[in-house]
């Protein structure tokens, strides 16, 4: 059942009640910000790392924006309140 949840969630989120929607966004905020969660880098390191290579030197322009979409889309993903 919880992998079909999942599966559920990240493809057809249209189809979730509100109590599923909030239990999938605490899900996603635990995968994406605490270290225990499993993935292998969390928000906080995700987002230095993009600011870090944003300011460097040897990041060219187009590096740059590629950067920036990076970091849009983590903005996309990450819950509400995360």
């Amino acid at each position: 059942p919880e992998m079909l949840f999942r599966y559920r969630a990240r493809n057809y989120p249209e189809t979730l009640s509100l109590e599923e929607r909030g239990t999938w966004d605490e899900y996603r905020n635990w995968r994406l910000t605490d270290p225990a969660g499993g993935a292998s880098i969390v928000l906080d390191d995700y987002l230095a790392e993009i600011e870090r290579l944003s300011f460097a030197a040897e990041t060219s322009d187009a590096e740059r924006a590629l950067l920036e979409q990076l970091m849009e889309y983590a903005e996309q993903v990450v819950p509400d309140g995360a």
